[in-house]
């Protein structure tokens, strides 16, 4: 649907939420502290690119310093995502 031509058909998407703020590093950090098996190095091969999830972060439990950690985290999968 965000690489149709013209005469694709449209797809109709079901209403979502969507936060006004980002989730940031820090919030992150916090959740794959809880879950171990969504580290950068433990992620499944599955459920995230291991080439690119998390790349930004100088360690698999360190999103960088404290204004790092308030920047919104980003290289994160889709199944990241919906795990967080």
């Amino acid at each position: 649907p965000l690489y149709g031509t013209p005469t694709t058909p449209r797809v109709r998407v079901a209403a979502f939420y969507l936060d006004r703020d980002p989730v940031t590093r820090g919030a992150y950090l916090a959740f794959v502290q809880q879950r171990p098996e969504w580290r950068r190095d433990r992620v499944r091969a599955l459920f995230a690119d291991r080439a690119h999830y998390l790349e930004q972060w100088p360690g698999p439990l360190d999103a960088g310093d404290a204004l790092d950690q308030r920047r919104p985290v980003t290289g994160v999968s889709w199944f990241a995502a919906r795990a967080y």
